[in-house]
């Protein structure tokens, strides 16, 4: 239908400027303005018997779905819409523990410093999730002087992953500094009346590593007091430096690194780095060649002995990374565990009895998520406050009877797909097809691509909620299903999971189209993402061949 009007206003368009063109004249009959309607009107005729056979399928379906919703009113109460935590983690205390265990023992690091801990398993099964609970682990936290993040991905960027390795370190450091220099103002604060009070001995100590880099930020530089054994005053330091730690915490989280070249982040990263120790987490890593990942290990070497690299991925050949310690195997949850994620999610938090339909019913969805979290989360998600007759309906789904060498998809994914609010939801969703796997998502900016490619219907009387307000209720929408999840090293934005992508990728073929070599270009895309770094020629070849292209 799109294609449709679209032809229309351009043959209006067309019909305009030759009017401009020939005021003075009028031609009674044109043979070719005839062949033109003759042909968009069979078009037309063509469209509508399609609509027509939708609209009585829905009307059956909205039918059955009205019967199913009377005779299941008495059910509706248990399901709930209780809040949603991003980060629930289930039956993972274990493998925490045992992770921690290897990464805080004091073990001889493979060939050097430092020594590897790979995490593997399929896709779906929380390996990422699991990293994250260590990650913020208190006990971690205390062990290691720094802890960074990076997503490494499909796309092995040796530049890049240096990049977000000083970024990270950066922003930890700041948040020491930060919390330092609050102590110390709640220091001077409480002991305003005794200005001739010693700084405390352990923030001091603190305080001198901190800082010595920053300039001008020099404690070795405050006066020294009348006995060399004593420690400096508060009102010295308040007197010297209060202006100068405001100034710091100011200063931008996250400064850009871009312009950076390799050589020029590696010496920043060691400036930081060096006789440190670190826990640096690499989150879906697909390249155990030794010989690529080098120039990182030379880097890491200059750390303090007992740092450590905790690995992600699904590969089990990541344990051949220079003398990596055995792989640790995450296996699927439990019964047991699936079910009790599954009805975390579903229902509401306070609620101690359920339904025992909804929880027969329940049980057999979830065994038909095979213990993979990240299925059962997507169908908690999706039947969050649905009455049992919906429950049923998805239990029943032919979706879950698609083989395996049919698709690459899960089941539990295109159902959720299947059952989204609206098309609107789905137009959205799959335009994160044109995006790179692994891409770090800002809400705003998805949104405003959203609106201008025209996917969010806006109030229909033109009154009540803006466009930018639907479109932020669609993302949570999509989020409260977990089709968008917080990103480890950034919870202001949002990453898609590798199989949810698949998933876009699946739904919104030939439509839209990611573009890395030609070959993958399709005649009928009508939005395409060009992933190259040569433009100029593939961006003119695609505006040529396609007659439908609404976006590139």
């Amino acid at each position: 239908m799109e294609d449709l009007i679209d032809c229309w206003t351009t043959e209006y368009q067309r019909w305009k400027m030759k009017q401009q063109q020939v005021q003075k004249f009028h031609l009674p009959f044109c043979a070719f303005k005839f062949l033109f309607l003759s042909r968009e009107l069979s078009k037309l005729r063509e469209i509508t018997s399609r609509i027509d056979a939708i609209n009585r399928d829905g009307q059956r379906y909205k039918s059955n779905r009205t019967m199913i919703a009377a005779s299941d009113k008495s059910h509706s109460k248990t399901s709930g819409t209780g809040p949603v935590q991003d980060r629930l983690v289930v039956s993972r205390e274990k493998d925490k523990e045992k992770i921690i265990e290897q990464l805080t023992t004091e073990k001889k690091a493979g060939r050097g410093t430092f020594s590897f801990t790979p995490i593997v398993g399929i896709g779906g099964l929380g390996k990422t999730t699991l990293a994250q609970l260590v990650f913020n682990d208190e006990n971690v936290d205390r062990y290691f002087d720094f802890r960074i993040w990076v997503f490494v991905g499909n796309e092995f960027d040796m530049e890049r992953i240096f990049r977000e390795i000083l970024v990270s370190l950066v922003r930890s450091l700041n948040v020491e500094r930060r919390q330092a220099t609050e102590s110390l103002k709640d220091m001077i604060k409480k002991k305003e009346s005794q200005p001739e009070t010693p700084v405390d001995p352990t923030l001091l100590a603190k305080l001198q590593t901190l800082f010595k880099d920053a300039s001008p930020l020099d404690l070795n530089q405050l006066p020294s007091p009348s006995d060399p054994n004593s420690l400096p005053h508060l009102k010295d330091l308040d007197l010297h430096y209060s202006n100068s730690l405001d100034r710091l915490q100011t200063r931008p989280e996250i400064i850009d690194y871009t312009p950076l070249s390799l050589a020029q982040l590696e010496t920043r990263i060691l400036e930081l780095l060096t006789q440190k120790r670190f826990l640096l987490v690499l989150d879906d890593l697909w390249n155990h060649k030794d010989e690529e990942l080098e120039p990182l290990v030379k880097v890491l070497n200059h750390g303090a002995y007992g740092s450590k690299v905790l690995v992600t991925s699904r590969l089990k050949e990541v344990s051949n990374i220079m003398d990596s310690a055995s792989p640790y195997s995450l296996q699927c949850l439990g019964d047991h565990e699936s079910w009790w994620l599954f009805k975390k999610l579903a229902f509401k938090e306070d609620s101690d009895l359920i339904d025992s339909e909804f929880e027969k019913c329940g049980r057999e969805i979830v065994g038909m998520c095979q213990g993979l979290p990240l299925a059962t989360k997507q169908m908690a998600g999706l039947l969050r406050g649905k009455e049992l007759g919906e429950w049923e309906n998805v239990a029943k789904s032919q979706t879950w009877k698609a083989r395996v060498e049919d698709t690459q998809i899960l089941p539990a994914l295109r159902l959720s797909y299947n059952h989204l609010p609206s098309p609107d939801h789905k137009q959205c969703f799959s335009l994160c097809s044109l995006f790179p796997k692994s891409y770090l998502y800002e809400k705003d900016e998805l949104v405003k691509l959203w609106m201008a490619e025209g996917f969010i219907q806006p109030p229909t009387h033109g009154v009540g909620e803006r466009t930018e307000d639907i479109g932020s209720r669609y993302f949570k929408e999509l989020s409260d299903r977990f089709f968008f999840e917080c990103s480890a090293e950034d919870n202001t934005k949002y990453r898609m999971h590798d199989l949810i992508h698949d998933l876009a990728q699946s739904v919104s073929s030939p439509f839209f189209c990611q573009v890395k070599d030609m070959k993958d270009f399709d005649e009928k895309s009508r939005h395409v993402s060009l992933l190259q770094e040569q433009l100029q020629k593939p961006t003119i070849e695609i505006v040529n061949k396609s007659k439908k292209l609404r976006t590139l």
